[in-house]
């Protein structure tokens, strides 16, 4: 079943959403988060077919998310929800690639038309992956895990010597001629980790680095190690070391 990540910082919102997927037998199984940093978490460690979310909320709004989401290199189908007369809302939403915009008060025969329709765009994504693998399954076996190891070891040091730059799923996986899915599964069987969570921890750790050894300005250590965001910066580094960098600069 597919996965769909409704995002509204109201619960009302949410629950709406969720009475609607049930009356109709929608078939998606649904995720709540109630801000955009809990719903970029949780897409971090998760595969989200479908994200359904709220354009205007508090702190990161859902055009934030859905760049960040981009940004990891997810083919995630992106829905807006957004008041009517938001044009300038509407305008980033089709630089997103968002492939369907709600206007809020929700119709419930719109709602059901737009959902219905990304499902079977997702579902017709998914099992034409399920055909281009098993018709590429014979061609890789020559290949071996030896040469799988060597792609992702590969990545590796791609992201130990880049990654202050701009590093996406389907930019790593062109560098070593591998499919975005194909290198997701494989980078995670052979590192128990995924890509992402990979690249998070790796710049975490050379911010602590730079936190404890030079006197560099913090907003500046987050554009040495990726992040132009810095509160997103500030929220990652506390996840990973308990306190905010300013207060590990102290304390170290």
């Amino acid at each position: 079943m597919l996965t769909m990540l409704v995002v509204d910082d109201d619960k009302f919102e949410r629950e709406g959403v969720k009475f609607l997927v049930d009356k109709y037998g929608l078939n998606t199984a649904i995720v709540e988060a109630d801000s955009g940093e809990s719903a970029l978490a949780y897409m971090e460690q998760n595969e989200v077919d479908i994200l359904f979310t709220d354009i205007r909320m508090r702190e990161m709004d859902g055009l934030t998310l859905a760049e960040k989401v981009r940004d990891m290199g997810r083919q995630t189908k992106v829905i807006f929800m957004s008041a009517y007369g938001e044009f300038e809302y509407a305008k980033r939403a089709i630089h997103l690639k968002a492939v369907q915009y709600i206007l809020k008060p929700v119709q419930v025969s719109e709602f059901v038309s737009v959902v219905t329709e990304v499902i079977r765009m997702c579902e017709e994504e998914r099992q034409s992956r399920k055909t281009a693998k098993l018709h590429g399954s014979s061609g890789t076996a020559p290949m071996a895990d030896e040469g799988l190891s060597k792609a992702i070891e590969q990545v590796v040091r791609i992201v130990e010597e880049r990654y202050a730059s701009d590093l996406s799923l389907e930019w790593l996986a062109e560098q070593v001629y591998l499919s975005p899915n194909y290198l997701s599964h494989l980078f995670k069987k052979e590192k128990k980790i995924s890509v992402n969570k990979y690249i998070t921890l790796f710049r975490m750790n050379k911010a602590e680095e730079l936190l404890r050894t030079t006197n560099r300005k913090i907003v500046d250590i987050a554009r040495d190690v990726g992040y132009y965001n810095f509160p997103y910066f500030s929220s990652l580094f506390k996840n990973r070391f308990g306190v905010s960098p300013s207060q590990y600069r102290e304390e170290a």
